[in-house]
């Protein structure tokens, strides 16, 4: 709480080419909906994976998602992972039957959470490695929080608008970003060098330590979602490799 997370991913709220999808709350059931009160030939509107193919869904608070009771928990997860696969998803519900979508769905999911209990953990581990978590640092120490705040009294005025500034900036560079690399054409040099090491010995760990009851998931999928999120920086940086 305090680490600044909301004014982070609020920077993503509008993304250009109609980039991002923003929602303050969802269940991994509304993906594909079995709503009782939607008419057979409406639903299809209603359904949020039709909505996210190439999309960045931001979520400022996933407390909610995280918060239920662990069975619950559980499904959710069990879903939500199987969307997260970006292969499509089909159900069968006791409204609507069998409803299903076919098509290639690749999204980012970025969300914010103040703190996660530990049995959620427990159940994070058994869907492996497609959620991954950056723990930001947070004011402990007296003295620094306080000179932060007397920081905040000086700034108060100029805080919103330097937001603003900032979040227009991050727009205009991904703006820029797409115009000269489009989206996933890229041509990549794949030669294998120290930060390809480095990649490889950080999802074999991540693989153990996301073990569940001594099962660990290959490191392939962790490794692709590190291998995107370095060629992510290297594109800022006009890289053609990691």
């Amino acid at each position: 709480s305090g680490s600044g997370k909301t004014e982070i991913l609020n920077m993503f709220k509008d993304l250009p080419n109609d980039m991002t999808y923003y929602t303050d709350s969802f269940t991994p059931a509304s993906f594909l909906t079995q709503a009782m009160n939607v008419a057979r030939n409406e639903i299809e509107n209603v359904d949020l994976i039709r909505r996210l193919p190439d999309k960045v869904m931001v979520v400022p608070d996933l407390a909610p998602l995280f918060g239920m009771h662990n069975e619950t928990l559980q499904q959710n997860m069990s879903r939500l992972v199987r969307i997260m696969d970006g292969e499509g998803y089909a159900n069968d519900g006791g409204v609507h039957g069998h409803r299903e979508f076919r098509e290639e769905c690749i999204f980012t999911l970025i969300g914010g959470v103040v703190s996660i209990p530990n049995n959620t953990w427990n159940i994070v581990s058994q869907i492996g490695t497609r959620l991954l978590f950056c723990r930001m640092k947070e004011m402990t120490e007296f003295d620094s929080m306080k000179r932060a705040l007397l920081r905040q009294l000086k700034t108060e005025n100029i805080f919103r608008p330097t937001v603003r500034r900032i979040k227009t900036e991050t727009e205009n560079l991904i703006r820029d970003l797409i115009s000269r690399n489009g989206i996933r054409g890229k041509k990549w040099n794949t030669g294998i060098g120290h930060n390809e090491q480095r990649l490889l010995k950080i999802a074999m760990l991540i693989s153990l330590l996301r073990a569940s009851n001594g099962n660990m998931e290959a490191p392939f999928r962790v490794h692709n979602q590190l291998k995107n999120l370095a060629r992510g920086r290297a594109l800022i940086y006009e890289r053609d490799y990691l």
